[in-house]
């Protein structure tokens, strides 16, 4: 299915955003899928997007959307027919898309080899000054992995630019022997942070609340806060702590719903589903941000509380090293000792002033190196 925002194409140079397994939802409108299709058609592409379904319920931020969907199958068979059968319709699809689009530069989420041969035509028989970008959404960690390796490496091969998006994985990445071809394409570019949170005034008045977003899961580690919070929690006196989330492992938020009352802390934490502008509110009200995760290949919550001004402490189960530039205190994963002993410090040392020169200056920092804008350049020069 296409969809069109004005049907006209009076700008010089087309992109085309390839999401083939994605389900675009409004949420995604403020991470990278929706943020870089979104920043082209404001600096002057006329931006495609192919994803799997679209699903958000305003008018998409770029000019044409063209939907996936699901390979037609007209017969049951095994697993193996049905992928060959998914593969040819995605290839049957995008060459399509490429000779009615014409897009001079393509931009691919993830590593994609069931389109390597349609790329490949396009690239070197239909339009050759196409540049071709891979955005790796992981933390390397594939690079161990001989056939994830070899799968990714396939994916990349005809890719200009490869983005990975911290330096960590750039170096498990390069570590891999196999991998080492992509030493003079692959570019550490982070994911940035939404213009309704880096261009806000964060400077307000905020209330004594401890704030953890992301889903309630196992990797996100909010067991060890739970547990850190009862070692701490003579010192919570007059402080609040709130679970953000919009998604969860019903059998480990079940878990967490126990210890929180195993401890004796249901009248501090409160568990609440917010909305965007429900999470902004937090983000801008709340003093401390949490977020104890075990394995992260980037942490858009993370760049977001630091964007927001408040106090983050996250963990090394992230690229810790990349956020202490920006003013995060890492502490190691899975230590609720260490998690304990920084937020006892942080909450006895806590005043709620005014920010001082070098909270500006952070901040500053922050706005200028995590604004989409100026990510979105360095994908595409």
């Amino acid at each position: 299915m296409t969809k069109d925002v004005d049907g006209q194409r009076p700008k010089e140079k087309t992109a085309l955003f390839y999401w083939p397994d994605g389900e675009m939802r409004d949420v995604h409108l403020y991470k990278d899928v929706g943020e870089i299709p979104k920043t082209l058609h404001e600096i002057g592409y006329y931006v495609i997007v192919i994803v799997g379904r679209l699903r958000i319920t305003s008018r998409p931020p770029w000019d044409r959307t063209y939907e996936l969907g699901e390979a037609p199958l007209r017969a049951r068979g095994p697993a193996t027919v049905k992928l060959i059968h998914k593969i040819i319709y995605m290839n049957a699809f995008l060459f399509k898309v490429l000779l009615n689009e014409r897009p001079d530069i393509i931009i691919i989420m993830y590593s994609d080899p069931r389109v390597l041969l349609v790329l490949a035509i396009y690239k070197y028989l239909i339009k050759k000054r196409v540049k071709i970008v891979n955005k790796l959404d992981s933390d390397g960690s594939f690079a161990h992995n001989i056939y994830k390796a070899m799968y990714y490496q396939l994916g990349t091969l005809l890719s200009d630019k490869v983005i990975i998006e911290t330096t960590c994985a750039y170096e498990k990445v390069l570590s891999s022997k196999l991998l080492k071809y992509m030493s003079h394409k692959l570019v550490v570019v982070p994911n940035g942070v939404s213009n309704d949170i880096l261009f806000s005034n964060v400077h307000r008045k905020r209330e004594k609340r401890i704030l953890f977003a992301g889903a309630i899961t196992y990797e996100k580690g909010l067991d060890v806060l739970i547990r850190a919070l009862f070692r701490i929690r003579q010192e919570l006196n007059h402080w609040k702590v709130v679970i953000a989330s919009n998604g969860a492992d019903s059998r480990y938020q079940g878990l967490i719903k126990k210890y929180v009352e195993l401890y004796g802390l249901e009248d501090k934490v409160e568990f609440v589903t917010a909305s965007r502008a429900e999470m902004l509110d937090l983000y801008f009200s709340s003093s401390i941000f949490v977020l104890p995760t075990r394995r992260e290949s980037y942490g858009i919550a993370i760049a977001e509380a630091l964007a927001s001004g408040l106090i983050v402490i996250t963990t090394d189960g992230t690229c810790g090293r990349d956020f202490e530039s920006f003013g995060a205190i890492v502490v190691k994963k899975d230590s609720v000792d260490e998690l304990a002993f920084v937020l006892r410090h942080v909450i006895k040392n806590y005043e709620n002033d005014l920010p001082t020169e070098n909270d500006r200056s952070r901040l500053e920092t922050i706005r200028k190196l995590l604004n989409w804008r100026f990510l979105t350049s360095l994908i595409i020069r």
